[in-house]
């Protein structure tokens, strides 16, 4: 190759490129459609990448809110009865609501999937806010309308003593 100039080098090297793609795929196709299967093949790559991420994100925001209360220090108390689990159904669903139990205000919020009740104070529901500020959610309405009485909670058992400490 020592006479060639740099377009022989060039045109040579073109060669073999198309000589490796014609290798791969019958002698009769044109360079270009080789090009074209390349180039549909990675778009379908990159849309079932794309797609995965999505289901990923999507599964991982389900679960965001009840994470984020947990992180916050809210305790969860498990619908364990009939009637805890008739009750957890009652409450306003994806709403944290406000509960006046025995002279305190409690914040709680129903997870109907795991039948899990989230239970925190003030200072659980106000680093939960925190918690939504620093991963720039939209600000979520406090459902305040519900009123039940203390007989209606009464089944949950307490809320506070010993094993309740914030």
């Amino acid at each position: 190759m020592g006479g060639l100039g740099s377009l022989g080098r060039r045109t040579l090297l073109g060669l073999a490129a198309v000589s490796e793609v014609q290798q791969t795929h019958p002698p009769d196709w044109p360079t270009h459609v080789c090009q074209q299967r390349l180039n549909m093949n990675q778009l379908k790559v990159l849309f079932t990448a794309g797609a995965l991420a999505a289901l990923a994100i999507g599964c991982k925001t389900s679960s965001t809110r009840e994470d984020m209360l947990t992180s916050a220090g809210s305790k969860t108390v498990r619908a364990d009865t009939a009637g805890k689990i008739a009750h957890l159904n009652a409450l306003p669903p994806h709403e944290i609501t406000t509960v006046q139990r025995n002279g305190i205000l409690f914040y709680v919020f129903p997870d109907l999937n795991r039948n899990v009740l989230y239970v925190g104070q003030q200072p659980q529901y106000q680093r939960y806010q925190q918690l939504r500020q620093q991963r720039q959610l939209p600000e979520e309405p406090l459902n305040t309308a519900v009123t039940s009485s203390e007989q209606t909670w009464a089944e949950w058992g307490p809320w506070w003593g010993a094993g309740w400490r914030w």
